[in-house]
């Protein structure tokens, strides 16, 4: 039994199905020789041949050559250009394939990820209707829409490990053996392991610097401190004599003795001070103040300071 479809021509096998209860259908289209559309019409003649009315006219059909079947496309890699132009790959020093004469497992440098992959399939029953399908796994998540057209391009490419699939079908039901190629792109000089190694030590000797510069930069902060402590120290002592000097002799007579800083603020009294105003310094400086000018009428005291 013979039916016509939009897609083609189906075969069921009438005898089978009547005994066995299974159906066998062959399918014919374009994939196996059978170029009719919109099959809508059949019959025999006298010398056996089978004829089918089509859109592009009737088909004449001999079934003792047998049926037809479905052969799946061969496909190949004939090619691959860097940046759409050849490579010379034994100038690159890469191991050339003999039968192909495609580069093995190329290393590619960063400056080579621009890559656009040639192939072809072959199918001498329809070789229109040969189509593919290719993805770059370790790039694409999935498989690119069926096509026509006989090259993939891909631009760049991260550094990394990558195979490249085709196939080819010629009724996107049936599909040739994946064709793979794998390759590497290198990553660029400056994110190698080298590279890394080099920024790792460069980070550690900027680290043991800073560490230095910092230490130094606290002794010599410790080193001046220390050095103006001393000094302070030394202009206090001599000062203490100085004062305990004049505290000596300043007490060792009956008048009244009052010394003032440099902020002109009362230091300090003798015993004479004392015995003359009936007040110590601390009650003389509540009652009066401590600054000189508190102390007196004298318009010029700061002059005369």
């Amino acid at each position: 039994m013979w039916l016509g479809t939009p897609e083609g021509l189906d075969r069921v096998d009438w005898n089978t199905f009547q005994k066995r209860k299974f159906i066998s259908c062959t399918h014919f289209d374009k994939s196996n020789g059978y170029y009719g559309v919109e099959t809508n019409a059949g019959c025999g003649d006298a010398e056996g041949y089978v004829w089918f009315g089509t859109s592009n006219g009737a088909i004449r059909y001999n079934p003792k050559t047998g049926y037809g079947k479905n052969v799946i496309p061969t496909v190949n890699i004939n090619n691959i250009q860097v940046y759409l132009k050849d490579v010379d790959w034994k100038k690159e020093n890469v191991i050339v394939n003999k039968t192909s004469g495609l580069p093995v497992n190329p290393e590619l440098g960063y400056g080579s990820n621009n890559l656009t992959f040639y192939f072809t399939g072959i199918y001498l029953t329809a070789p229109n209707e040969v189509k593919y399908r290719w993805k770059l796994e370790g790039f694409d998540d999935y498989w690119a829409p069926v096509s026509r057209y006989a090259q993939a391009n891909y631009s760049n490419i991260p550094p990394g490990d990558y195979v490249f699939i085709v196939q080819a079908t010629v009724n996107e039901r049936e599909w040739s053996p994946e064709v793979s190629y794998p390759f590497t792109i290198k990553p660029p000089a400056y994110r190698t392991a080298t590279a890394y190694i080099i920024y790792t030590i460069a980070a550690i000797l900027l680290v043991f610097l800073l560490l230095w510069w910092r230490t130094r930069s606290l002794r010599l902060a410790q080193f001046i401190l220390r050095n103006k402590v001393n000094e302070r120290t030394i202009e206090l002592k001599e000062k203490n004599i100085e004062l305990a000097k004049l505290s000596l002799v300043a007490s060792e007579t009956g008048n009244a003795v009052m010394i003032f800083d440099k902020k002109m603020e009362l230091e300090w009294v003798n015993n004479g001070f004392t015995k003359m105003t009936e007040f110590t310094q601390d009650e003389f400086v509540r009652k009066r103040g401590i600054n000189i000018k508190e102390l007196t009428n004298y318009k010029d005291i700061e002059n005369a300071a």
